[in-house]
């Protein structure tokens, strides 16, 4: 296409049309709606606030602030020291001492604690003299670990329940009944499918105890310590354990 063709499409102006002002509002009229809504329904109706929230003022910027959960340092830092004696509340958190009762509670856990390292350390040292007393493998004698951790799996869906139920300290004397049937078939020399079902009376007891245990220590003051403490006399009772077999 020549140029003097194209240019018979293309019109030059040398000044701008002036712009159009004052047009009549466009009202769009449809079946549903044939007019404009009543003041009304403009008040009851609220159009979009329902969906999209009260809208903003577009001429003013909200600042978006993002918000981290303070520290344990900084929620003591910002403890307010100010307070008068009335204001103050009351509350009762236990300790080892306060109520006097724990003090018992927390030896007889102690006690346990050695008594379940002694438990785990001679399973393994006696794992030899197993293998001569049954005459099975290596690998069958592993029969009474699998068995003691199913035990302890088993107890964790009616740990609660029972616990709700008995009260904790009836629920501790269950944890030891079921760990002295455990015991009870082992010092009666069974046959070795009996050994590997008294391990699992071990476990269940075991993790009964554990589970219940440590969920009391550490809601008392300072229960990471005393919770500590106790797994510490748990590490420190294999040592003895070698020297009673020996």
């Amino acid at each position: 296409m020549s140029v003097p063709i194209l240019g018979a499409f293309i019109t030059h102006e040398s000044k701008p049309s002036k712009p159009v002002s004052g047009l009549p509002p466009v009202l769009h009229r449809d079946q549903v709606s044939i007019g404009q809504p009543t003041e009304y329904e403009l008040d009851e109706l609220r159009w979009g606030e329902r969906l999209n929230g009260p809208k903003a003022n577009p001429g003013a910027s909200t600042p978006i602030k993002q918000t981290f959960s303070p520290s344990q340092e900084e929620l003591e830092s910002n403890y307010d020291t100010s307070l008068n004696r009335e204001q103050a509340v009351d509350v009762f958190i236990p300790s080892a001492s306060n109520p006097p009762r724990n003090r018992w509670r927390l030896a007889a856990a102690g006690v346990m604690f050695l008594l379940l390292g002694i438990n785990d350390a001679a399973t393994g040292a006696l794992i030899p003299y197993l293998e001569k007393e049954y005459g099975v493998s290596y690998g069958v004698v592993s029969l009474i670990f699998i068995s003691n951790a199913i035990g302890f799996i088993s107890v964790v869906p009616v740990c609660q329940m029972v616990e709700g139920k008995i009260g904790r300290a009836l629920s501790c004397v269950v944890a030891a009944c079921l760990m002295s049937i455990g015991y009870i078939a082992l010092v009666c020399a069974p046959p070795f499918p009996v050994v590997v079902l008294s391990f699992y009376f071990l476990g269940s007891g075991m993790g009964f105890f554990l589970a219940m245990t440590n969920a009391f220590m550490v809601n008392l003051m300072r229960g990471t310590v005393i919770l500590g403490s106790m797994h510490g006399l748990y590490g420190v009772s294999p040592l003895r354990s070698q020297s009673l077999l020996l």
